[in-house]
């Protein structure tokens, strides 16, 4: 074989060597490369469980001015502990469209606490432990991570998010929209919804507020996950209340309150220390959960 063939075969191996790592380094570069994570969308959706379908809400969150500076006061109570009005931001998240049924509870739990029965009434007689246990075994069935709404994103969907119109209630400035004390004892025939006189009614039979929620005024009361504080003046970002404490926070008012208790600002504490399995058949709970 002459010089040249050499010389060409050698040239041709070389090249085809260069050419291999290049390609090698770019694979290696690209592996290296982080990958770029997918973004959640923020979209209402619905969840079947064991037959029982039920809606989340996606909340766009957002920033707001927890509390309210109005002076109420009702016989002896004074609305001290909605003051200072203090601006906040939420991330978004999802929360139930209605408080939780009794055929939902059933479906996880297999059993129903609920004092005044019926599939499509909200589940009560609840203590916070239980609703714990709810949420833990409905994530197992369905892999995701639901929870108990923060106080803060309990009363900013109460308010209407990033809609309110700034209703005293949730979705009204009337309390014929919702199902309050003075509704069950004195029925209103413009308002045929209005069903259970002296107990709760179906969820989802209230007016709904901008978002779509319905019964975050009246119905029943809802456990929220923080502990009971004082408001602090100061902004605060996606607030979980106190890491520890006795006092656990429900909102909402319910059947048995007056209109006073059922506003979006009004807050109520339960002492865990002189009863840490409280129930009662006017408590419940909503559903909430983090995008991510």
């Amino acid at each position: 074989m002459k010089i040249l063939d050499y010389l060409k075969i050698f040239v041709f191996i070389i090249i085809t060597m260069t050419s291999f790592t290049a390609c090698s380094d770019d694979d290696d570069k690209k592996s290296e490369e982080p990958e770029t994570p997918e973004v959640p969308k923020l979209e209402t959706f619905s969840l079947n469980v064991k037959g029982v379908t039920f809606k989340m809400i996606a909340v766009k969150g957002g920033t707001f001015q927890m509390g309210t500076n109005e002076v109420i006061k009702w016989g002896s109570e004074p609305n001290d502990d909605e003051r200072p009005v203090h601006k906040v931001t939420l991330s978004d998240y999802y929360i139930g469209e209605t408080e939780v049924p009794q055929k939902l509870w059933k479906a996880v739990m297999g059993t129903n606490p609920a004092s005044f029965k019926g599939d499509d009434r909200p589940v009560e007689n609840v203590s916070y432990d239980d609703c714990l246990s709810f949420i833990n075994k409905l994530n197992t069935l369905t892999g995701k991570n639901f929870r108990l709404p923060t106080e803060a994103e309990w009363e900013y969907a109460a308010r209407g998010g990033s809609k309110s119109k700034g209703y005293k209630y949730s979705g009204t400035n009337s309390d014929r929209g919702f199902w309050d004390y003075n509704n069950t004892c004195m029925p209103d025939p413009e308002n045929p919804y209005l069903t259970h006189v002296g107990q709760h009614q179906n969820v989802g039979h209230s007016i709904a507020n901008e978002l779509g929620i319905y019964d975050m005024s009246g119905n029943v009361g809802e456990w929220c996950s923080d502990y009971y504080d004082s408001y602090k003046s100061y902004d605060q970002v996606d607030p979980t209340g106190p890491n520890y404490g006795w006092l656990r926070v429900y909102r909402g008012g319910s059947f048995e309150y007056l209109e006073y208790h059922c506003r979006c600002t009004t807050r109520f504490y339960h002492n865990m220390s002189t009863d840490p399995n409280y129930k009662f058949n006017n408590l419940g709970m909503r559903l909430a959960m983090p995008l991510k």
